[in-house]
């Protein structure tokens, strides 16, 4: 099955507890309610040189990212954007 969505994991303040929380890919798919099969996971390492993250945006360019959201939203965005 071809992906649909790019699930980016991480780290996001909470706007109801003002705490961090760790989000990762699967619990990222629950909450916008998609099939993780559909998903590729990105979740860049620290020591990356710039030419994989130009790789990455390349390769799923027409994918939806999906990434934590401040508000709670979890709404599947219309567009695509790296």
């Amino acid at each position: 099955m071809k992906p649909k969505y790019v699930l980016c994991p991480g780290y996001i303040r909470s706007k109801n507890d003002n705490q961090l929380h760790y989000i990762g890919a699967a619990r990222l798919a629950d909450l916008y309610r998609v099939p993780i099969r559909e998903c590729q996971i990105y979740e860049p390492a620290p020591w990356w040189p710039e030419s994989y993250y130009r790789q990455a945006e390349e390769d799923y360019q027409n994918l939806i990212w999906l990434r934590p959201n401040y508000n709670g939203d979890y709404t599947i965005p219309k567009e695509t954007s790296p």
